[in-house]
């Protein structure tokens, strides 16, 4: 019973520590990573490897105080990919394989963000960026995300962020799938 008590003054005491900070005006971010992706396409065949991409972005709180606000994101992603194998492995339906390119461009998002305990934050967000340099072409591309950071320093958190993205050329489906990690400054 003791225990039991402690432990909901101490979560109630969390609690309303949490929710006497606001979260942040601005965020930046940097976060790299990588990620699982498309294995054919058609008649192509990728390389079943990770493909990698860095990612600079930036938000701002466009409604809410306290531990739960919503934000309009921006970011552009870069993929690193800037050459193929120069030897042909040859797929089972002839041609060769080939390495996934998730592309590079901008995008915007609409997200919330919710102070869990402490410096824990949780987010999630929806957006649409355009991309180009990737397999299936340049294009327009939908996306969902989801976010934790932990603050480390008073403007300083680290984070973690998946992403799911999704789209069709013609009759062919593409789809990416990265995990990132890296800095948030506030």
């Amino acid at each position: 019973m003791r225990l039991g008590t402690s432990l909901a003054v101490a979560v109630f005491v969390l609690a309303r520590a949490a929710s006497a900070q606001s979260l942040p005006q601005w965020t930046g971010e940097l976060t790299a990573g990588e990620g699982r992706h498309t294995a054919r396409a058609g008649n192509t065949l990728f390389f079943d490897d990770y493909g990698g991409l860095v990612r600079v972005g930036l938000s701002y709180r466009i409604a809410g105080t306290g531990p739960r606000a919503a934000y309009v994101k921006l970011d552009y992603v870069t993929d690193g990919s800037f050459a193929d194998n120069l030897s042909c492995a040859v797929t089972p339906v002839g041609g060769c394989y080939q390495r996934f390119h998730a592309g590079h461009g901008g995008s915007v998002a609409l997200g919330v963000r919710q102070r869990l305990v402490g410096p824990l934050v949780v987010g999630a967000a929806a957006g649409i960026g355009q991309y180009g340099g990737s397999a299936g072409g340049a294009g327009v591309r939908p996306y969902v995300e989801g976010e934790i950071s932990l603050r480390v320093l008073p403007h300083v958190a680290v984070m973690g962020l998946g992403r799911y993205v999704r789209w069709s050329t013609g009759e062919n489906t593409y789809w990416f799938t990265p995990l990132m990690a890296g800095i948030q400054i506030h």
